[in-house]
């Protein structure tokens, strides 16, 4: 490297620009930057030693990174180096739309056109700009000017400040007309044309990756920051480019080992020879290997534990904004000031299901590890998990939209039968697993617990996309049965009972009636 000169690094550059970056060399982390355009320091490196003596330098031999010999030397020979920097996208004013929006929805749920404004717009839009303000001076932010890029993260952060009661802006809000800025900004108007418009936007999946220890070196190729590319087994027609991924390492030390971002779609992908380095047991160059590409967030080469940190323990602000980035992209939780108590926290309410499941089972299995390593500390109820080895099947069979068949068991009679179903969806109720699918006998949609299910079999045979409404269906079933015509029902309980009511309600339509020191009563609409 010490022969490298600046003349062997615009040659580098130049080969890159004629060929473009290979596969598994992007930067993740910081680019070069010449003449306007982002290059790869590390690769731009590699390169120009081999104008300099002859031979490719291999990246696996030195580090790229603040102060280390190559970014030195880069920097020496009068080239930039800045960290990797999201790209932007522009901004859109929501204004007119959400104007036309509350026009085209009034009388639905609200009457605020109509019977506050009298059916004329520039009333409307009068109002709005006052709410801009006002909320632009408490805030220092925008109101209806959104970045589409970090849509669902500006939403969040509209939704926590209108909602926020220690803010001016809530004291503004009870004010004016009875606190009608926060009813149109809030969650049946303006939060709601949000998600409309932009919520259901670039849907991300997420992944996990699982990495087996004994085949590949992760924690090798993450330390050298050689991990690029992922080999793809299942769900090929599922992932996408802009994916969120978790790589997580099984064996004796297992866990979340990195975060990564899906950069290409699925395709015919070779390791790099950085990477192929690190197989343990060989690596077929002949394979049809069907990969992505990833972009790591973050790994993870040391387990924090509690007793490591001590009353010395430092966080950069710069760390710390970081991971709070890396966990809104990867789960979507949102975490900001609370001016108030003076510290940083969660929005507890988490709407993603599927987020907060991940999230409970990661906790579970970190717990179970730790605390049953010397003598059992976490004793877990003694029940019988059933039929959740179907998942995966049954899901494939959904995606695909392959028929299925199977035996099916009455719990009644024990009456037992053959059907053949077009699986629509999976629920959970009460511990328990069900089919929500399409009886092809009588067209008739139907559950079947994944318990009383067995032989089942995937055909080839597919079938047209059927619409189902799953959450509006078993929104106000109370289990997985619905009979009668949702009606509401009222009890009551003492203070004492009611804590626990509280704490575990009964079913998500459970409303707070009246809350007192000797009773709590309860609203649930049941069918």
């Amino acid at each position: 490297m010490n022969e490298i000169k600046k003349e062997d690094i615009l040659s580098a550059i130049q080969e890159i620009d004629r060929e473009g970056i290979r596969s598994g060399r992007h930067s993740s982390t910081y680019d070069l930057i010449h003449e306007g355009k982002h290059y790869p320091p590390k690769l731009v490196i590699s390169i120009a030693n081999r104008f300099a003596t002859g031979g490719e330098l291999d990246s696996s031999i030195f580090s790229g990174g603040v102060d280390t010999p190559a970014f030195q030397l880069l920097k020496k020979e009068g080239f930039e180096i800045i960290p990797k920097a999201d790209v932007t996208e522009e901004s859109i004013n929501v204004k007119e739309d959400f104007v036309n929006w509350m026009i085209e929805h009034d009388g639905k749920k609200s009457n605020y056109f109509s019977k506050q404004f009298g059916s004329k717009k520039e009333r409307l839009v009068q109002e709005l700009d006052l709410y801009e303000l006002e909320y632009k001076k408490n805030f220092e932010s925008e109101l209806f000017i959104i970045k589409s890029k970090n849509s669902k993260i500006e939403i969040n952060s509209i939704k926590k400040n209108i909602y926020d009661k220690t803010a001016e802006f809530s004291k503004f809000s009870e004010n004016r007309s009875r606190d009608r800025p926060r009813a149109i900004l809030g969650k049946d108007n303006y939060l709601k044309f949000l998600q409309e418009k932009l919520g259901q936007k670039n849907t991300i999946n997420y992944w996990i990756f699982q990495g087996n220890p004994k085949f590949y070196d992760v924690v090798g190729s993450l330390q050298n920051e050689l991990l690029t590319t992922w080999k793809v087994a299942t769900h090929k027609d599922k992932i996408k480019k802009g994916d969120k991924v978790i790589l997580w390492l099984t064996g004796e030390n297992s866990g979340c080992y990195a975060l990564a971002k899906v950069t290409s779609d699925v395709g015919r992908i070779s390791a790099s020879q950085e990477e192929i380095k690190y197989y343990k047991t060989g690596y077929d160059e002949n394979e049809d290997r069907v990969a992505i590409e990833i972009d790591l967030h973050k790994h993870v080469m040391t387990k924090l534990k509690n007793d490591d940190l001590g009353k010395n323990f430092e966080y950069s602000s710069r760390t710390f904004d970081r991971d709070k980035k890396d966990i809104f992209d990867l789960f979507g939780m949102l975490i900001q000031y609370n001016r108030k108590d003076k510290v940083y926290s969660i929005d507890e309410e988490i709407e993603d299901p599927s987020v907060s499941r991940m999230i409970e089972a990661f906790s579970i299995h970190q717990a179970l590890k730790e605390g049953n390593k010397l003598s059992p500390s976490i004793y877990l109820e003694k029940r019988k998990v059933t039929g959740t080895h179907l998942i995966s099947g049954i899901l494939y069979a959904i995606q695909n939209r392959f028929l299925i068949s199977f035996t099916h068991t009455k719990f009644w009679d024990m009456e037992i039968s053959q059907r053949s179903v077009k699986p629509l969806a999976i629920k959970e109720s009460e511990h328990r697993w069900y089919l929500i699918a399409q009886d092809e006998k009588d067209g008739i949609v139907k559950n079947f617990g994944f318990d009383r299910i067995t032989d089942l079999k995937i055909s080839d045979t597919t079938f047209k996309a059927i619409s189902f409404d799953v959450d509006k269906k078993y929104q106000h079933a109370f289990g997985i049965e619905t009979y009668e015509p949702v009606q509401k029902i009222i009890l009551s309980f003492t203070w004492q009972q009611g804590n626990y009511i509280k704490s575990f309600p009964l079913h998500s339509s459970q409303k707070v009636l009246k809350d007192t020191d000797e009773e709590l009563v309860i609203e649930l609409d049941q069918s």
